[in-house]
């Protein structure tokens, strides 16, 4: 997870970047699967767990060792058996709310902003004669949470159910960031 103690993503060199090529070609599960480890939480069933860096699955909140390092929550990081219609992570379940919202607040990162929005609406005038936007509000990731079970709240007291899907038909609005994430989780 990128922040502003390290440089995840970052290849320092360009031969770095021929290895991780090269890595990436050679197993693309193996390769993708070490980094989707390292980056996401996945439930195993009882609980989210992520690979920490001392290679070890924890769960979101605890420090002991849910499963050994060389436990995967997927059965196939790459199903190609299908190609050109490829399957990642078989058997495994992630969910991409939890991953961009959740993990954020339960890691104590909760007051730091999540969002910067910006509306359409444009004043020439500001930035000392470059414009900016009339509307900025800076979102914390503790406020986009509450603000996605809210409306993940809403959508429930629809009877909108898992699997289903859902279209959205809203303007440039913060609320169109809240019902998506709320549709994700």
């Amino acid at each position: 997870m990128p922040d502003e103690t390290n440089d995840w993503g970052h290849l320092g060199s360009a031969a770095a970047e021929r290895e991780h090529r090269a890595r990436a070609l050679s197993d693309p599960g193996a390769y993708h699967g070490d980094i989707a480890a390292r980056e996401l939480h996945w439930f195993d069933g009882r609980e989210w767990v992520t690979l920490s860096e001392d290679g070890e699955w924890r769960a979101a909140l605890e420090h002991e060792p849910r499963h050994s390092s060389d436990w995967r929550p997927w059965t196939q990081a790459l199903d190609a058996s299908g190609a050109p219609f490829y399957r990642w992570f078989c058997g495994a379940q992630t969910n991409a709310c939890f991953n961009e919202v959740d993990r954020h607040v339960l890691a104590g990162r909760g007051a730091r902003t999540a969002i910067v929005f910006e509306g359409d609406r444009w004043d020439p005038s500001r930035n000392e004669g470059w414009g900016g936007p009339i509307q900025v509000r800076k979102i914390t990731y503790r406020e986009l949470l509450i603000e996605t079970v809210r409306c993940a709240e809403a959508l429930k007291s629809l009877g909108l159910q898992r699997g289903e899907r859902i279209a959205f038909n809203l303007p440039n609005i913060p609320e169109q960031i809240f019902y998506t994430q709320a549709a994700k989780r």
